[in-house]
């Protein structure tokens, strides 16, 4: 997919041959229709004309191969269809998660997580249905008709322009219905996909709202919701059959001065019992592909919202963007320089963090203190690249952290955060997230200095376990643990641990700082804490106040110093 093309040129561009097999396979429907009304009028009309009765069984055995052909074509339809519909499904998902991937979670922090599922699921969905649907089933609805016409016209022309002028009355009110109700249409959309959202952020905050007894204030927003998308929609419905009144009329009335005109035709003798009987048969079917395409008129109206909702997604820049050719380091970094930065969020008045420096050296532990909103989260989104500083800047051995690529120096980066996520899998899967071919052996020495080797040990299958969405079969302690060991298997130049060890017990926290000072001894720490115990030990702590860098020295010294640390762990924030 190109910058400038549109998702639904993509989803169409994607699958034109499916879609021309789709059409094809229609027409061919169309035909065995025609073919059959044929048999069977000869079928009918041998006995009645007193013809020799091997025309009645050559009638039945030609009605009976049109019907298993039709079989055949709506099969090889419905799996060109299915096969179609997926493509458009995967291509399209596949592009929302790539260009999500691109944005970054900065961007996606900003963002209803109910309504970006919704975009991210529903969204190819809406389309594939529009596309592989809709599509061609608009086209059979043209086709369809218009070659019955044709067929009747041999016989009656008369006959055949009624046929002609019903689907132009059927197909063109339903357009021009849109076209009047298109801003109503568009509210029952957004209407259906702000409820959508509602539900997903409901059943996320599911254990909030029982915690807090809001439920029920929950319940009713969502009843509200839905009974805007149920009002909005009775207006569009209500629309909606008047049109297809019209369309339904205007039908009936061609069928119905069709048979009339060749019943007084038959009956004087201006053409045979076996047309008349074809042009009744044929007129009975003639409109069968446009109650075939109403079936997913709905698709195909919210396909147009539906793109342009996700094209303006698409056409979103990422806050910070990758450079083009970024520069990847050679070697592991040795020096990474927070130098003078400062950051603002947007719209805020006050800087989030201002004239900042501090320097991380493999073999060094450097504890990151401070109330909350003094700026940690802030500094570790700066030096992970998730945010670029307002001035200042970030180096790495003398580079621009902003030259480097993205995904190059998160590679030399791990995280382990006090919010762990884990994916649904096996503890193996987990643990090995960032070096999916290490070993078993290297896996169990990860879990082991994380001091899990004796748990996932007593479990029935071992490192095999099934991990349920988002680790919730796991206790908190167990999934800050497999984070940790996930970050010490990936064995990176940086190790950021914020809050890594705050649902950890004394004992087991000091067996994993034992093991993140073997790890530090040629890496990088840096550990951001408001537990005493997890920065003490630290080579250097710097303590931060409103954004600035107040503080900053050993543990002791600033216990002796009697300043902002002092009253921090005095107070019960560092403790």
């Amino acid at each position: 997919m190109t910058r400038d093309e549109g998702v639904l040129d993509f989803a169409v561009r994607s699958v034109r041959l499916w879609l021309a097999s789709a059409v094809a396979t229609g027409i061919g429907v169309v035909v065995t229709r025609l073919v059959q009304a044929y048999a069977v009028a000869v079928l009918i009309a041998a006995p009645l004309t007193g013809r020799p009765w091997d025309t009645a069984l050559w009638g039945l055995w030609l009605a009976g191969g049109m019907v298993v052909a039709r079989a055949v074509l709506l099969w090889v339809g419905e799996s060109v269809a299915q096969t179609a519909g997926h493509r458009v499904t995967a291509g399209v998902r596949r592009r929302l998660l790539d260009h999500l991937l691109v944005l970054g979670p900065s961007s996606v922090a900003t963002r209803s997580s109910g309504k970006l599922a919704a975009t991210l699921t529903e969204g190819g969905a809406a389309l594939e249905t529009a596309v592989v649907r809709g599509g061609p089933g608009r086209l059979l609805s043209w086709a369809g008709p218009l070659s019955a016409a044709l067929a009747v016209g041999i016989v009656d022309p008369l006959s055949g322009a009624a046929i002609a002028l019903a689907l132009v009355v059927a197909q063109t009110v339903g357009p021009l219905w849109n076209k009047i109700g298109r801003k109503g249409h568009a509210q029952v959309f957004a209407d259906i996909a702000a409820m959508d959202a509602g539900f997903v952020e409901a059943v996320q905050g599911m254990p909030t709202a029982k915690a807090f007894g809001a439920t029920g204030r929950v319940r009713n927003r969502l009843a509200a919701q839905a009974e805007r998308v149920r009002l909005a929609s009775m207006r569009v419905l209500n629309a909606l059959f008047t049109q297809m009144l019209v369309s339904r009329w205007a039908i009936a009335a061609a069928c119905a001065v069709v048979v009339i005109r060749v019943g007084f035709l038959a009956a004087d003798g201006r053409i045979s019992v076996v047309a008349a009987l074809t042009v009744v048969l044929i007129t009975l079917v003639a409109f069968t592909p446009i109650d075939e395409a109403a079936k997913y008129r709905h698709a195909s109206m919210s396909a147009p919202m539906v793109a342009a909702e996700l094209d303006a997604f698409l056409a979103e820049r990422p806050v910070v963007p990758d450079p083009e050719n970024g520069r990847k380091l050679t070697t592991l970094p040795t020096r990474i320089a927070v130098e003078e930065v400062s950051f603002r969020y947007p719209g805020r008045d006050e800087d989030a963090l201002s004239e900042v420096s501090l320097e991380l050296r493999p073999g060094r532990v450097v504890g990151l203190v401070g109330a909350s909103g003094s700026g940690k989260s802030t500094l570790v989104s700066l030096l992970l690249r998730l945010l670029d500083p307002t001035s200042g800047r970030i180096t790495v051995d003398g580079h621009d952290l902003r030259e480097l690529s993205q995904s190059h120096w998160w590679r030399h980066v791990a995280v382990v955060s006090q919010d762990t996520h884990l994916f649904p899998g096996t503890l193996r899967e987990n643990i090995a997230l960032g070096r999916p071919d290490a070993s078993l052996d290297q896996i169990e020495a990860a879990a082991a200095a994380a001091g899990l080797a004796a748990e996932i040990g007593a479990m029935p299958d071992g490192y095999e376990t099934t991990v349920s969405e988002r680790g919730t079969s796991l206790s908190g302690g167990q999934r800050q643990r497999i984070a940790i060991a996930r970050a010490l298997l990936a064995d990176p130049a940086v190790l950021i641990l914020d809050e890594a060890t705050a649902a950890l017990d004394g004992r087991t926290e000091q067996t994993v700082q034992a093991a993140i000072a073997r790890h530090a001894r040629d890496r990088a720490v840096l550990v951001v804490a408001h537990r005493m115990s997890t920065v003490r030990d630290a080579d250097e702590i710097v303590v931060l106040d409103n954004g600035r860098v107040v503080e900053r020295g050993s543990h002791e010294a600033l216990m002796s110093s009697a300043g902002t640390y002092h009253r921090l762990v005095h107070s019960g924030v560092t403790q």
